[in-house]
């Protein structure tokens, strides 16, 4: 029979605790790794269950390096319901003298279609881009700038072509939330910004509307 020799309890205790010790060590440097570079190297931090950190995915379109303002360079605010903002884009087309482009997600302002087609007829070149679900839109006003022979096409590759732009003649550019509606006016709280002689950021939007352009469908090809 061989005696195995009996450890004395205060060893045992002794054992246990640095044991005990080691895994807390263990667990700490884990946690502070986990906390510091989980982040950058795109893990979850398992001791944060309730947390997951996600990859940002790269974005599609380029961000444009910023604009200078022009010392000639004005900008205006307009706000809605009836804070005249109608009045104000009808003003900016009627000015116009060689070109406007509009990328919209809706047309059904009667007014505002009227004054690309009289832009349109006095021989300043008027394109627009549309939502496609504005082919059959109730109330749209589409069909009067296709009669009218204004180029208009159908953005086909976005779940939603959410833009409301227009630049005229190269330096005034009309954006916000305003949608070209009646409701838009009436009834909704929108924000519109007007910033004339800035060709620079007109042309942003500019270069925007034909790559825009390049994926989306002309209304003759319906």
């Amino acid at each position: 029979m061989v005696l195995r020799k009996k450890t004395p309890r205060k060893a045992k205790s002794a054992g246990r605790s640095k044991g005990i010790l080691h895994w807390l060590l263990l667990a700490f440097a884990a946690g502070w790794f986990c906390n510091t570079y989980a982040g950058t190297l795109g893990i979850s931090d398992p001791f944060r269950p309730e947390t997951t950190v996600a990859r940002v995915s790269e974005p599609t379109t380029a961000a444009l390096p910023p604009v200078a303002s022009p010392k000639s360079q004005t900008i205006q605010a307009y706000f809605s319901p009836r804070g005249g903002t109608l009045n104000a884009i009808i003003g900016c087309i009627d000015e116009a003298r060689s070109e406007i482009v509009v990328a919209l997600y809706v047309l059904t302002n009667a007014d505002l279609a009227d004054a690309l087609v009289r832009a349109h007829k006095r021989g300043v070149r008027v394109e627009a881009i549309l939502d496609k679900a504005q082919q059959t839109a109730r109330g749209g006003q589409v069909q009067k700038l296709i009669d009218a022979n204004i180029p208009v096409r159908f953005d086909t590759k976005h779940a939603i072509f959410h833009h409301k732009f227009a630049v005229i003649d190269g330096a005034t550019l009309v954006t916000g939330s305003f949608n070209w509606s009646a409701a838009a006016e009436k009834s909704n709280a929108e924000n519109t910004l007007i910033i004339r002689n800035n060709p620079d950021l007109a042309a942003q939007f500019s270069q925007a509307f034909a790559v825009l352009k390049n994926s989306s469908t002309a209304a003759s090809d319906r």
